[in-house]
């Protein structure tokens, strides 16, 4: 999909909404199902109080496993390490409920507790399973209000975290971006620029002579000359969608893609020819951000 064109923000939005949606679904069924049987923690308040309820939690977790899995690069792991924190949580939620704030029942759950997303959700279950709460009677001195607004902390800081994460840490594929990416935007970190080959020789660009500098290298004169062209100050060249500036590729000692400089005009149509092994794929790959290149820029 990466290759294809996608890009990750569409993917994290494209997943966050079937989840949301799933997960909705599901909590509204069981809120349905509780009210219809008279269960205390559904029918005793004020309607809507226990679904904004659980449409935090729905957030708050998916940003969570958001941030869980980009320490992962496969799926089967993520999902074993998110049950297991899934069952954790609840059991020691369980324990601290009934051993320390079941004694004191005005007592409200510590900082340290409810920062960690099931925490807070599961307090907020206890609440509901031992009050009644009316809309009019929610303030901000109110614990269940307070446990809204981690709820949403949390999930504006997951989701953020999941943004930066995915872009800075290693992974199978895709580039690996500066952990300081972000100052780009703001125009306190540039980007590297990267200087034509032809400059280590000595050439002046705005005057090379193509044949000789190609007799020189080795190369063909249509390479040099598209060389000299996408490093000049060309207007054309620089509103061009595509610039490949002596991108090189190394698998070890392997020279895949070696300094490969092109630029590819709006509405036209680029073809690469070459035969097995020449490095189109790799260069293709490096394009599409799922390698991420040895040297060179594009």
């Amino acid at each position: 999909l990466l290759q294809m064109g996608l890009r990750m923000r569409v993917y994290w939005a494209v997943q966050y909404l079937f989840d949301l949606v799933l997960s909705m679904t599901t909590l509204i069924l069981i809120y349905i199902v509780g009210i219809a049987a008279s269960v205390a923690t559904f029918s005793q308040h004020q309607f809507g109080i226990v679904l904004l309820t659980m449409f935090f939690w729905a957030n708050a977790m998916i940003g969570f496993a958001f941030f869980v899995s980009t320490f992962f690069s496969r799926t089967r792991n993520a999902n074993i390490v998110m049950y297991l924190l899934v069952l954790a949580s609840v059991v020691a939620s369980l324990v601290i409920s009934i051993e320390v704030l079941s004694k004191k029942p005005f007592l409200s759950a510590p900082g340290w507790m409810v920062w960690f997303p099931p925490f807070a959700y599961y307090r907020a279950i206890a609440l509901l399973a031992g009050r009644s709460y009316l809309w009019q009677d929610l303030d901000g001195r109110e614990e269940l209000v307070s446990l809204w607004g981690y709820l949403i902390l949390e999930s504006l800081l997951c989701f953020t975290l999941t943004f930066y994460l995915d872009e800075v840490l290693p992974k199978q594929y895709g580039v690996r971006r500066h952990p300081l990416f972000f100052l780009e935007w703001c125009g306190l970190r540039r980007t590297k620029r990267i200087s034509s080959p032809l400059n280590h020789v000595g050439v002046d660009k705005s005057g090379i002579d193509v044949e000789n500098q190609a007799s020189a290298n080795g190369e063909d004169s249509d390479v040099i000359a598209e060389e000299a062209l996408v490093f000049s100050d060309n207007a054309e060249v620089l509103q061009a969608p595509v610039r490949v500036l002596g991108i090189r590729k190394q698998f070890g000692s392997f020279s895949a893609v070696d300094g490969v400089t092109l630029h590819m005009k709006d509405r036209t149509l680029t073809s690469l020819l070459g035969p097995n092994g020449a490095g189109k794929s790799t260069l293709i790959s490096m394009l599409t951000g799922l390698y991420a290149p040895t040297d060179g820029d594009a």
